[in-house]
C-alpha cells in the first residue's frame, strides 16, 4: 500500500491497497474473535483447571464466570451481526442475544441496588468462593453489569439502519468504551476491590475491562460508513487528522501520567510533583496539538487559495475563449449571409430561365443547388439565433408566463389550425426572467409538438409546479415520441432524430432552449415513449 503525503508527513492520504472501511471491518472481526476466544478460555479455566488465566496476573481479582458467559454471548452476537445477512434467521439471533445480555445486567444491578440475593449466579455456576470475604456468590462487578446493560441495548438496536438509531448506538458505544477505560485505569491506580472491606464502584476485573473495550471498538469499526465513523473512514485530510489526533490524545496523556505516577511511587518525585508535572505536560501537549492543527489548516488554506487563483484564471480564460468563439460564430454567420444570398438568387434565376431548355439531369442539378442554398440559409439563420442567446444581456424582469403563452399561441395560430391541434394549460406563474427568451423556449417546444404529431391531431398541455426553490414547467404532447436513449442527444446542436424530408428543420431549436435555461440558471430535460408522446420539462429558480 502506498500513500501520498499532503503538506506534512504526519498526515497521509491512502491512495491504493485496502481502503479504510475494509481495514476497520477486518479489525472489528479480529477483536470480536479475540473476545469470543478469551471468554471461552476463561470459562474453561474456571470450570476445569482453576488456574490463574482468568486473572491475567495472580494479584488481580478474577473475572466472574457469569461475566465471562455474558462476554461470550456478546461476542457471538456481534460476530453473527458482522458476518450474517440481517434478514437471515441466524442473523436475527443477535437481537435475542442482546435481550439476554440486557437481562443479565439488569438482574445483577437489581441485586446490588436492593441488597438481595436472587440466586441467579448460583443457578449459572456452582463454584467455590474465590475470596474469603466474598459477600456475594460469584457475582460480577457493578461496572460490568452496567456494561452488559449498554451492550444489550446496542445489540438490540444494531440492525436498525435509520440515522437517529445509528447515532444512539454509537453514543452508547462511546459510553461503553469510556466505562471500559475507567475499569482499566482503576487497575493502573490500584483502586480498592469492590468486594473488599472498602468497596469501590469503579472496580472491575482487568480481563473483563479489556474485553469490553474490544467489543466497543468492534461495534464502532464494524460500521465505518455510518454516523461518526464516516469522518474516521475518510481517506482525505479530515479523516487523517481525526485519526491522528484521536490516537495522540489517548496515548500521550496515558504515558505521561504513568511516568509521573511511577516517579512518585519510586521516590524519584515528591508527593505533589505528579500533579504539577501532569498539568504542565497536558498544557504542553495540547499547545503542541493546537500548533500542529493550526499549521496544517494554514497550509491547507494556502493550497486552497492557490487552487482558487488557478481556478479563477482558468474560468477567466474559458470565458474569454467562449466569448471569442461566440463572436466568431456571429460574425461568420452574419458575413456568410451576403454571398449565400447571391448564390441562391443566381441559382434560382438560372432555374427559372432555363428550366425545360436543358436536359432532365441539368434540371435536377439546379434543383439540388436551390434546395442546398435554402438549407444553408436556414442553418446560418439558426446559428445566428443560437449565438444571440449568449450575446443577449438583457436584465431579467417579472415575466408573466400566462401573457407569454398568449403571444406564442397567437404566433402559432396558423400552425395549430393547419394541424387541427389544440393547446391547453394550467395556471402559470410570474417569475423573474427574460420574456423574449422565455417566449422562444415555449415557441420551440410547442412548435415541435405541432410538427412531430404523427397521424393524430396534436394536443399540447402546459403546466407548472413549484418544487423546493424552483418552478418546474412541463410541456406535454401526444406526438411520435422518441427512444429514451436519445433524451440527451436531442439537446445537442444540429442533432436530429427524424429525417428532413418528412419533418423539416435544422435540429437547433432544443439546443437554443438548453442555452436559454443555462442563462437563467435552470435546466431542461425530456421524457418520452415512442408512439405515445413526449414531456419536456424545464426548471427556473423561483427568485
Amino acid at each position: 500500500m502506498t500513500t501520498d503525503s499532503v503538506s506534512n508527513p504526519g498526515i497521509q492520504v491512502q491512495s491504493s491497497g485496502r481502503s479504510f472501511p475494509e481495514t476497520y471491518r477486518l479489525i472489528a472481526k479480529i477483536l470480536t474473535a479475540l473476545t469470543v476466544m478469551c471468554s471461552v478460555l476463561v470459562l474453561v479455566d474456571r470450570l476445569v483447571f482453576f488456574s490463574y488465566f482468568h486473572k491475567i496476573l495472580p494479584s488481580h481479582w478474577p473475572m466472574k464466570t457469569n461475566a465471562a458467559l455474558g462476554l461470550l454471548i456478546s461476542g457471538v452476537a456481534l460476530w453473527l451481526r458482522q458476518t450474517q445477512p440481517r434478514e437471515s434467521r441466524i442473523g436475527k439471533l443477535s437481537r435475542y442475544f442482546g435481550i439476554v445480555i440486557f437481562g443479565l445486567g439488569i438482574v445483577t444491578l437489581y441485586e446490588y441496588i436492593f441488597s438481595v440475593e436472587l440466586g441467579f449466579d448460583r443457578i449459572l455456576f456452582e463454584l467455590m468462593r474465590t475470596v474469603d470475604y466474598f459477600p456475594v456468590y460469584d457475582r460480577m462487578a457493578p461496572l460490568a453489569a452496567i456494561n452488559f446493560l449498554l451492550m444489550g441495548v446496542i445489540l438490540f438496536l444494531y440492525e436498525v439502519e435509520t440515522p437517529r438509531v445509528i447515532l444512539v448506538v454509537q453514543i452508547l458505544t462511546f459510553f461503553l468504551f469510556f466505562t471500559s477505560l475507567v475499569g482499566i485505569f482503576s487497575h493502573v491506580y490500584v483502586l480498592p476491590n469492590w468486594f473488599g472491606p472498602n468497596p469501590n464502584f469503579l472496580s472491575i476485573a482487568l480481563f473483563a475491562a479489556i474485553l469490553f473495550t474490544f467489543l466497543a471498538l468492534s461495534v464502532l469499526f464494524s460500521r465505518p460508513d455510518k454516523g461518526f465513523m464516516v469522518l474516521f473512514s475518510d481517506d482525505g485530510i479530515g479523516g487523517s487528522l481525526a485519526r491522528w489526533l484521536t490516537v495522540f490524545s489517548i496515548i500521550v496523556p496515558s504515558i505521561l501520567d504513568l511516568m509521573t505516577m511511577w516517579g512518585e511511587r519510586t521516590g524519584f518525585l515528591g508527593d505533589n510533583s505528579k500533579s504539577v508535572i501532569d498539568i504542565s505536560a497536558i498544557i504542553l501537549v495540547f499547545t503542541f496539538v493546537v500548533y500542529q492543527a493550526s499549521n496544517w489548516v494554514s497550509r491547507l488554506d494556502g493550497e486552497r487559495r492557490k487552487a482558487e487563483e488557478v481556478l479563477r484564471k482558468t474560468v477567466h480564460e474559458l470565458e474569454r475563449s467562449n466569448a471569442d468563439l461566440e463572436q466568431f460564430a456571429y460574425v461568420a454567420s452574419h458575413d456568410l449571409q451576403e454571398p449565400l444570398r447571391m448564390i441562391g438568387s443566381y441559382v434560382q434565376l438560372l432555374q427559372r430561365r432555363y428550366k425545360g431548355k436543358l436536359d432532365s439531369d441539368a434540371d435536377d442539378f439546379i434543383e439540388y443547388a436551390v434546395n442546398g442554398a435554402k438549407r444553408m440559409r436556414n442553418l446560418i439563420n439558426d446559428l445566428l439565433a443560437y449565438s444571440r442567446v449568449v450575446r443577449r444581456r438583457k436584465d431579467f424582469e417579472p415575466t408573466s408566463f400566462e401573457e407569454i403563452l398568449k403571444q406564442v399561441e397567437a404566433d402559432l395560430r396558423l400552425a395549430v389550425q393547419a394541424s387541427g391541434g389544440s393547446i391547453t394549460h394550467e395556471p402559470l406563474p410570474t417569475i423573474n426572467a427574460d420574456p423574449v427568451q422565455i417566449a422562444q423556449v415555449l415557441q420551440n417546444l410547442i412548435g415541435n409538438a405541432l410538427k412531430f404529431h404523427g397521424d393524430r391531431p396534436p394536443k399540447v398541455h402546459i403546466e407548472a409546479k413549484k418544487e423546493n426553490a424552483e418552478w418546474v414547467f412541463s410541456v406535454r404532447d401526444n406526438g411520435i415520441g422518441f427512444e429514451a436513449q436519445y433524451a440527451d442527444r436531442i439537446f445537442v446542436i444540429f442533432q436530429r432524430l427524424q429525417g428532413g424530408e418528412k419533418y423539416p428543420g435544422t435540429g437547433i431549436g432544443l439546443a437554443i432552449c438548453k442555452k436559454i435555461m443555462e442563462r437563467h440558471g435552470g435546466r431542461i430535460w425530456a421524457e418520452s415513449t415512442p408512439g405515445e408522446g413526449s414531456v419536456f420539462h424545464f426548471a427556473i429558480p423561483a427568485i
